[in-house]
């Protein structure tokens, strides 16, 4: 793991790129791993979701504000795109909602 400025912290040991856009026919959510969201101290929205490995910061704030803070240069993000709704949406809401 490296720390880069700012306090960032990047979690290499995890995956060489660490995050993903999962995109469904609404809606878009960033995937950040949970340990990586947590070390930076991150406070997203209640329209970010959370499974036990990942968070998913919704694309129009919170992926926004992420990426600005802590990756502001990213390299190309990798999409992951369903069809229909994607799971996300099923997920337990950041904030406990």
């Amino acid at each position: 793991m490296s720390h880069e400025g700012n306090d960032k912290v990047i979690d290499r040991e995890r995956d060489e790129l660490p995050y993903k856009w999962i995109v469904d026919i609404g809606h878009a959510w960033l995937q950040v791993s949970k340990r990586e969201y947590e070390l930076n101290g991150f406070q997203a929205s209640t329209h970010s979701y959370q499974d036990e490995t990942y968070v998913y910061l919704e694309e129009d704030v919170d992926a926004t504000r992420y990426l600005n803070l802590y990756q502001p240069n990213p390299t190309e993000i990798p999409e992951v795109i369903y069809e229909g709704l994607c799971p996300v949406r099923q997920m337990t809401r950041i904030g406990g909602e």
